[in-house]
């Protein structure tokens, strides 16, 4: 039996070199962050473009790809950044089990 392997996790900002520069370094997984990586003054563009860069990332099918989001921004960083081929989400700095619910819900609906 085969067991999925994630042995190399490698976080990166939501710009389409970076993702192509990380892709270059083949780790298992490839987390598209929105949250440690990202300048706030760069948060705009980011959003409007995440949708290419995780489409891109997936697209490789070098690694498993999630995404980092802001749980207090969950609702449009979910929907710019949800598409086939992400694995996860990666909820850092919860502050209510209420996020976790949400995300829940709101990954379900574009599940469908």
């Amino acid at each position: 039996m085969n067991r999925l392997r994630r042995r190399s996790w490698l976080l990166v900002p939501p710009f389409e070199d970076a993702v192509e520069e990380a892709l270059g370094h083949a780790p298992d997984v490839l987390v598209v962050d929105m949250v440690e990586l990202l300048p706030p003054e760069a948060r705009a563009d980011a959003l409007k473009g995440l949708g290419k860069v995780v489409e891109r990332a997936t697209a490789s099918g070098k690694a498993e790809v999630f995404l980092q989001i802001d749980a207090n921004r969950a609702p449009e960083e979910l929907r710019a950044g949800i598409f086939p081929g992400v694995s996860g989400v990666v909820l850092p700095w919860l502050e209510w089990r209420a996020q976790v619910r949400m995300c829940d819900v709101i990954l379900g609906r574009l599940e469908e």
